[in-house]
């Protein structure tokens, strides 16, 4: 019975540290969330809630020394609760007053964003923060004779005629390479603030590929500048 009574208490302390972890991951979706939609239309409240606001006030005038939340909202609800549907229709009117306005306000909030979507996002684009670039060997200083790709030399990219997984990288009817690794570059090129002229070049025969000495070698004696590899 002690065994059962200690893996008992065991899986009681694992499922409270996963609900901790689950909350603070909801708390953090949530912050993000907020932050993203910083500049949008507060909701309107709703006639429960424009009534509280005035019932706050003299509650507190009645009652000045109650620090109690709890105690306000308790009594609100109770009161809110004993009206009469003509007593309420007041702060309906309010209420359904502030949701006209609400809508009219988002409709224009949502049209400005539509409009200035394409440059926000070309703006956010620009505006990161890049980390420095640590060359093969850690080291972070600029090799001897790098420079960076222009027109006359675009950067060189190398993929296998022959993949063991062409939904990594292939050329497809049209000899034109696709796949996740092409895709992949292409996003990440757009992070970049400066032009990248590029251009991809085959290797290998399509039956055999070069071993991995001979694609360094490649890169080494300047054929190539980089390279797409998918189990080759």
């Amino acid at each position: 019975m002690k065994g059962l009574k200690t893996a008992t208490v065991a899986h009681k302390k694992l499922d409270t540290e996963t609900m901790k972890k689950r909350k603070a991951e909801a708390a953090l979706t949530k912050k993000e969330k907020a932050s993203k939609n910083s500049g949008a239309p507060k909701r309107p409240p709703t006639a429960f809630f424009v009534f509280m606001a005035d019932f706050r006030k003299s509650y507190k005038e009645n009652f000045p020394d109650n620090k109690s939340v709890a105690a306000v909202g308790k009594a609100g609800g109770e009161k809110w609760k004993a009206m009469s549907e003509s007593e309420k229709a007041l702060y309906v009117g309010k209420a359904a007053k502030l949701k006209d306005e609400y809508a009219k306000t988002m409709e224009e909030y949502n049209n400005k964003s539509v409009d200035g979507a394409t440059k926000s996002e070309d703006s956010e684009r620009l505006n990161q923060n890049l980390g420095i670039v640590t060359w093969p060997g850690g080291k972070r200083e600029r090799p001897r004779g790098w420079v960076i790709a222009n027109d006359e030399r675009p950067l060189r990219i190398g993929f296998p005629r022959r993949t063991c997984f062409t939904e990594f990288v292939t050329l497809n009817d049209s000899q034109n390479v696709q796949g996740y690794c092409i895709d992949l570059f292409y996003e990440a090129r757009k992070l970049v603030p400066y032009d990248v002229p590029f251009k991809f070049e085959p290797f290998g025969t399509g039956l055999q590929n070069p071993n991995y000495d001979a694609l360094v070698n490649m890169v080494a004696t300047d054929p190539l500048e980089t390279l797409v590899l998918s189990q080759i």
